[in-house]
């Protein structure tokens, strides 16, 4: 079954909704949550939890969202019972919970007493007998009941030897002593191989783990979410937690298990575990000569820690996510302002040089490209334009934006969304008071109060070429970064439509056949020309905001106030502006990108928005 197809499933169930009688709960689950999940039942024994629109089985029904809290509703008695979930992967929902018994309740503020704290949740792994439970959930089928596969790329990256010591009573010996066992994520960076040599169970023991996940807790702890592919029987966990820890300096990785699929039994910190390894990183051979006596450095506007890539001085870490690759390299030789030779090297020792090409795209995004001609020696030729792409850019956003970048949408635009007999209708509005943030929503044309789906994006650049603007984004309630073309008729029409998700903002696009057509019913929002507070939203948790470098669940997104408050017009460029004469060469512009490969064309929904949800490929149609 295509994601097409369980994208038009979505649809027809919100259509559904839609049409039927009020009472409809407006707490709902964004599609790319949909699907079932293995959960730990008992030890190596799991069961299924199922997500679906506005349902969370067998747990209940979704009543009300509260920041990161879901308030689920049993059907059976009514109960009311609070649960805190975090998104930690395409693959990984953290949920943590009270005892059953101990935390019904039938109304909806005696339950938000009830809700885990973060000091419960952090201490979890050193407090006995606590009344707060972690379940781990694991996809592990999509909403069209087909196998789920997403490879995430491991954090440990490279080739190492490595100790290993378990703690299950048998023995006081570290297992594996000394170097000879190795482990590698070559050559895919999804997967982690071990080999186990001169240990004392039994020698030449392999094992794959693949990688689902990593995030950092609240307490800057790093976590690693796994799947044991060789537990095919209920002797070993089939889903594994780790926590880890990278030594400044040495190289070295202290790694550490819990005993079963949680992330906190027997699981204390990267050195405390139920299993433990200490990872010491291979010998690498020198840098060549030239490399060495090199002086070139790349330039100041792209230094520091991008999306999956880190620039310092002459040396740039890029991690390869859709080949899974990390790349090291370091500057040899300037061709130009923006082309530099350089010399690469992967994780798995393969090396070369060749030329990159980065462009300014502002201060928080740049695009770079790989030229497509390596070679064993350096030459000023590998940097001519006929080795690099016109649509072969790879898009970067700030880590930690350098300054606030404006959105390119100024007020409150709507339409309609073809294929649901004028039932639904798109949302697209900015809050004036802060300006780096837009929303998206879903709603019913027939009753605005029911809405159905609703997002929070953060702006992180804005760039024209030719007549049409580029912008990157965050998506803030689930793993995407997003990246959308807009389009300004001569006279007044506005186009929008999805250029790409995830590391690539697609050329070539022209949202007046792609997109959708947006009207503005209002200018920009303000709280504090309206004195009203940002309504509640309905969707589950958001991503970590860029500039957070500890936990992975922020604040909620917000949404817009009731009523439109008039404003004169923002100092920025929005979308909504004339086409005028622009400089595409982006050295000064407000930077903008996206990346991956989207969820397929989009028509009918501001698609650019919409690029995460499968919804979308049903819509837009490239």
């Amino acid at each position: 079954m295509t994601s097409d197809t369980g994208a038009n499933m979505w649809l027809a169930t919100v259509v559904l909704l839609a049409s039927l009688s009020r009472g409809w709960s407006d707490c709902f689950f964004p599609f790319e949550y949909h699907g079932t999940y293995a959960v730990q039942r008992a030890p190596n024994e799991y069961s299924e939890v199922m997500i679906e629109i506005n349902k969370m089985l067998p747990y209940g029904a979704c009543h009300t969202r509260v920041d990161n809290n879901l308030i689920l509703q049993d059907m059976s008695n009514g109960c009311l019972r609070c649960f805190h979930l975090a998104i930690r992967s395409a693959n990984v929902l953290q949920l943590h919970t009270r005892d059953p018994q101990s935390s019904c309740a039938t109304h909806i503020d005696s339950t938000l007493k009830l809700c885990p704290t973060v000091e419960e949740m952090s201490s979890l792994r050193t407090t006995a007998n606590s009344t707060v439970h972690e379940l781990m959930l694991y996809k592990v089928r999509s909403p069209t009941n087909e196998e789920h596969k997403h490879p995430v790329y491991c954090p440990i990256s490279g080739r190492f030897s490595f100790s290993y010591d378990i703690d299950d009573g048998t023995e006081s010996v570290t297992e594996c002593a000394n170097s000879d066992s190795q482990i590698s994520n070559c050559p895919l960076g999804f997967g982690l191989h071990l080999n186990f040599n001169g240990c004392s169970f039994r020698p030449n023991l392999n094992m794959t783990f693949e990688c689902l996940g990593d995030w950092r807790d609240s307490s800057g702890n790093n976590f690693v979410a796994l799947l044991d592919t060789g537990a095919a029987d209920d002797k070993r966990p089939r889903y594994r937690c780790a926590m880890y820890r990278k030594e400044a300096g040495t190289g070295r990785i202290y790694v550490a298990l819990s005993s079963d699929s949680s992330c906190h039994r027997h699981l204390e910190s990267a050195t405390r575990g139920y299993e433990r390894l200490v990872l010491q990183p291979a010998d690498t051979r020198p840098w060549p000569l030239a490399v060495r006596q090199a002086t070139c450095t790349l330039p100041d506007w792209a230094q520091g820690v991008w999306q999956h890539s880190h620039v310092d001085g002459d040396t740039m870490v890029y991690k390869d996510a859709k080949n899974f690759k990390t790349h090291t390299t370091r500057c040899v030789a300037q061709h130009d302002q923006e082309k530099f030779v350089i010399y690469s090297r992967s994780q798995c020792g393969e090396e070369s040089y060749k030329c990159i090409w980065l462009k300014y795209r502002g201060t928080n995004v740049m695009e770079f490209q790989i030229g497509s001609s390596p070679s064993d020696k350096a030459d000023d030729d590998l940097c001519a334009d006929h080795w690099f792409l016109e649509t072969d850019w790879i898009t970067q956003g700030k880590e930690k934006p350098m300054e606030e970048s404006p959105c390119p949408v100024s007020g409150e635009y709507q339409g309609v969304i073809p294929d649901t007999d004028d039932q639904l209708g798109a949302k697209l509005y900015s809050d004036c008071s802060s300006p780096g943030i837009m929303f998206y929503s879903v709603l019913s044309r027939g009753n605005h109060s029911h809405i159905y789906e609703e997002r929070e994006y953060r702006c992180l650049g804005t760039w024209h070429e030719g007549d049409v603007m580029y912008t990157y984004t965050q998506r803030r309630d689930v793993l995407l970064y997003e990246c959308f073309a807009g389009r300004v008729m001569a006279d007044g029409r506005v186009f929008i439509g999805e250029a790409g998700t995830d590391e690539s903002c697609r050329r070539r696009i022209d949202p007046t056949r792609t997109g959708m057509l947006i009207d503005q019913i209002a200018p920009c929002y303000s709280t504090e020309a309206t004195g009203g507070e940002p309504r509640k939203s309905s969707i589950p948790p958001p991503l970590p905001v860029p500039t957070q470098t500890a936990d992975t669940t922020p604040e909620l997104p917000r949404r817009r106030p009731d009523r439109p408050a008039s404003t004169d017009r923002p100092p920025w460029d929005p979308i909504t502006a004339r086409p005028g004469d622009k400089d595409d060469s982006g050295a000064g512009g407000s930077g903008g990108g996206g990346g991956g490969s989207g969820a397929g064309g989009l028509q009918g929904l501001p698609a650019a928005l919409l690029a995460g949800s499968v919804l979308v490929a049903a819509l837009l149609r490239l």
